[in-house]
Formats: structure tokens, sequence, C-alpha cells
């Protein structure tokens, strides 16, 4: 992954996918600064805290990286071969991981890649996604047992489905499945479109805006510079507006905004609340930026990265994150790669060889 003074990931497809934010705003909100002493380690913050790690490589040469988690004994991860020739989204056992199950695999060769994998229950679902020759590509719906049965088409009638390198990206709710699609292009709109797990007719409802899913059962606009963000709930029909201050960039969730400043050095990054109440805090020390696109896992957590080297062979930063329950800042790690999907977190130690993925189950965190 080349890195970026700002990167995003997401998972695999969209959990890894890096997504830079450009920060180009002037004068600082205000907003006290960051505490700049010595931050605390995951083991000071929360003694007894253990990881899940595993290792990047398999006995074949394959590579391995996280996708989604089911709970500690069962990872769903992407596989590159050897050869870099296929690829493949497997469900992995922590304990026996040098033989993952093969969900399914694909040519890396066509363009194709697997997005928005999330889990719901004990099925792991995901989007196959393979060009389609006029500079776009066609997705389908699949659904697996984890454990057990062999992946289904649910649907192919997916539209153009739409990956923002958000977890969000693909939601399975009461049932139903629902990512969003290109709805229009001029001017540019979307729609959020559904289908029950078990297939049948997709359902597709038009949007006035280019919105994306956000966590449940709300949409967001994008962001677009000096512009206030909208969102739509999509249950009750509720909609509220919230205006950036001067100079910043807002990204918001259902719960919270994150405001990024830019200035000659750094940047700074605060959080609110979206219903404007409480106070706003900053996140970040100097020189770090976020390191995800979705705002405050778990209404809670902040990820933040200070890149260490831009080199694409030795890329790595200081990954981090900011508890906005506890206002501390938490070293994490020098991690050259991370996503997160649902209560789960996850970086990358090691390079070649040595390369470990290290698995966090923030519901842990007390």
């Amino acid at each position: 992954m080349n890195p970026a003074v700002w990167r995003l990931y997401g998972a695999v497809g969209t959990a890894l996918a890096a997504v830079g934010i450009l920060l180009a705003l002037p004068t600082p909100p205000t907003a006290a600064p960051a505490n700049a002493a010595t931050p605390l380690t995951l083991a000071q913050a929360w003694p007894g805290t253990r990881t899940i790690d595993l290792s990047a490589t398999l006995p074949d040469g394959s590579t391995l990286a996280p996708a989604a988690v089911l709970d500690a004994r069962t990872v769903i991860v992407q596989l590159t071969s050897a050869d870099t020739n296929t690829t493949s989204l497997a469900a992995l056992s922590t304990a026996d991981p040098t033989h993952p199950r093969v969900l399914q695999r694909m040519a890396v060769g066509d363009g194709a890649s697997f997005n928005g994998v999330t889990v719901a229950g004990a099925d792991v679902y995901w989007m196959a996604s393979i060009p389609d020759g006029t500079g776009g590509s066609h997705s389908t719906l699949y659904r697996a047992g984890i454990t057990t049965a062999n992946p289904v088409k649910v649907t192919d009638d997916t539209g153009q489905a739409t990956f923002s390198a958000s977890q969000y990206d693909l939601q399975v709710v009461a049932g139903r499945a629902y990512w969003t699609a290109t709805h229009g292009i001029a001017p540019y709109t979307n729609e959020i479109r559904s289908v029950a797990v078990d297939g049948g007719p997709v359902e597709v409802r038009p949007l006035d805006d280019a919105s994306q899913l956000t966590a449940w059962p709300w949409t967001v606009s994008p962001f677009v510079a000096d512009q206030p963000v909208t969102e739509l709930n999509l249950d009750s029909g509720a909609r509220r507006t919230i205006a950036p201050k001067p100079g910043e960039e807002l990204y918001c969730g259902p719960v919270w905004c994150r405001g990024v400043v830019s200035g000659p050095t750094t940047s700074v990054i605060t959080d609110r609340h979206a219903d404007g109440t409480g106070t706003e805090t900053r996140i970040n020390h100097d020189g770090e930026g976020i390191a995800f696109v979705d705002v405050a896992a778990l209404d809670r957590f902040e990820m933040l990265a200070a890149p260490i080297s831009t080199q694409a062979a030795t890329a790595s930063e200081r990954f981090a994150m900011y508890d906005l329950k506890t206002r501390q800042h938490i070293a994490l790690a020098v991690s050259t790669a991370e996503g997160t999907v649902g209560g789960w977190l996850w970086w990358a130690t090691g390079d070649n060889e040595t390369l470990t993925w290290h698995l966090l189950n923030l519901t842990t965190l007390h």
C-alpha cells in the first residue's frame, strides 16, 4: 500500500483500500490541544489486553490480509497467491491459521476485486466486482456460511454499486442486505439498493444527492469543501444538516463529526457530537492524520497515523488511537497497514517473511 500524509484504510476492497483526505483549509478551530505528553501504550491503558497475532505468509507462499472478523476464532481474509496471479476470499480459523477455507477465487489479471466484506450472524457477505469493459465494473452479491455452507449468489442485480473504503458499504439489517449504487450522473446521485439475504427482487430507493451509507439507518453526504454535511435516517425519514466551521473539512457519522483544519505545519483534528451537544475535543498530536474514513469506531475510538517512511517498499507509520470516552491518546504500533470492521481493529508490523497481523477486539476495552 502506498502511504500518503493522510491515509484512510477500510477492509479488503473497501476495508484495506487506501483513500487520501486532502487537507487544504486555513485557520484551526478553537479547541484544546491534544495532550502532547508521551501517549499511553495499549498495555498501560488496558492491562491484560491481548491481540490475536497471525502471520501474513502461509506455508504455500501466499499472503493474507484481514477483511472482517466473526469472533476470536474466525477471521475472513483475502489471500494473494505466491505468484500473485489469483486473489481469494477465505475463512481462517485462528486455531489452525495455515489452512484457510477458500470461499471464492478470482484471477487478478481480470481486474477482479472483493468489496464490502461483512459478517452477520454465522454468515459472511461480499461483493465480487469485475470490470465491465466500459471503465466501470459489475458486482455480484454472495453469501456463505463461515464454517459449513458453500457460497451462494444472492443477486447480480446490484446496479453500479459504489464503494467508499467504508465498513458500511455493505450492511445486513433485519434479513436484508443494503448497499449504495449510482442512480444518475447529471447531477450525480445515488440510490440505496436492498435484497433479502436468501435472494429475490431488489428494492431501489433513489436519493436526491450522492450520499453513502453510514451506520444504519443513516446516510451521509460526501465531503464538499465549505459545504454542510447532510444526513438522512432511512427508517424515520428525518433529515439534519451540520454546518462546518470556517476553514473546516467536516466528516460525520450518526453520533460524531470530525473536523479537520490544516495549518502551515500540521493539522488540527477535532471531534464533536453530530447533534450539537457537548464540547469539541482535539484528538490528534501534531503530525497525525486520520487512518480511516469512518468516524469514531463504536462511537468511541478514532484511529490516527503519523507517517515515518513513505518509500513504497517500506511504508510505515506510527499508528495510534484516541479514546473519546476517557480522552486518552494510546500508541498502538509502528504499522505498515491497518483496517477495521465492526468492533475489530487490525494492523500489520514487520515486512516480507516477518509481516504479522495483530487483531484487537475493541469491545473488550472497558
